[in-house]
């Protein structure tokens, strides 16, 4: 009896040094401000991620929002290095201006931020980049689109149809549903400008053809100008056969 406690006794000291360990570790902080090209300060969804030792993103993410003159702070941080990116609402764009990037979903500049432990990082900035907003129609006079009852929108990927957009790395992105209508279906998505991108639009069910009447069969090249809004992108589809 007298070992078995003994034992007890030394797996709760081991907790316990564990447990002050991990006090003493997770006391860094970064903090900093989300700002325009122009150094405006910006509303946005700041969010870190651990980074492992390529500096990867690696383990569980966590949000602030930067509402106060674009400021944020990330604390209780162990010692290890953190990604951060950045997510801009429309409503931060003036009307004039173009939609921001998504970093947290096409990639952030910011590179990792390395603290040790206990350690306050301060005056980090994060720049959002301008996007632009490219708008993709779906013509669909034969009805082979379901109806869209889910408020999330459609599947990602159905069989009537697969709409992608790639980066050059084969990084892929889903434009965002907008809506649906007798004649079709609405698309859209920020993407950055002056960058090589291709768009596939695929159906398992229908052939596929271009704004010109030509029938797709593989990635179209897409680019936007910065400073200019792209044109629409427009796809029919028709049923196999016809």
């Amino acid at each position: 009896m007298a070992r078995h406690f003994v034992g007890l006794s030394v797996l709760f000291a081991y907790a316990l040094l564990a447990r002050q360990s991990t006090a003493q570790t997770a006391t860094g902080s970064i903090s900093g401000r989300v700002i325009s090209q122009g150094g405006a300060a910006l509303h946005a969804i700041v969010t870190i991620l651990p980074a492992g030792p390529l500096g990867f993103p690696s383990g569980k993410a966590h949000r602030v929002l930067a509402i106060n003159n674009g400021a944020f702070t990330f604390a209780g941080l162990r010692s290890g290095q953190y990604n951060l990116c950045a997510q801009i609402p429309a409503s931060e764009a003036p009307k004039a201006s173009p939609p921001f990037l998504d970093t947290c979903e096409w990639g952030s500049s910011h590179a990792p931020i390395k603290i040790a432990s206990g350690q306050q990082v301060t005056g980090v900035t994060i720049t959002a980049p301008p996007g632009a907003l490219l708008k993709i129609q779906i013509a669909d006079p034969d009805h082979i689109l379901p109806s869209v009852t889910s408020p999330g929108g459609p599947k990602a990927l159905e069989p009537q149809l697969v709409l992608l957009i790639r980066e050059a790395d084969r990084g892929i992105h889903h434009p965002q549903f907008v809506s649906q209508t007798t004649a079709g279906r609405n698309y859209q998505a920020v993407v950055p400008v002056n960058t090589a991108l291709s768009t596939t639009v695929a159906s398992s069910v229908a052939n596929v053809f271009d704004g010109n009447g030509n029938k797709i069969t593989g990635e179209l090249p897409t680019q936007a100008a910065a400073g200019v809004t792209p044109g629409p992108l427009t796809f029919t589809l028709h049923r196999l056969g016809n």
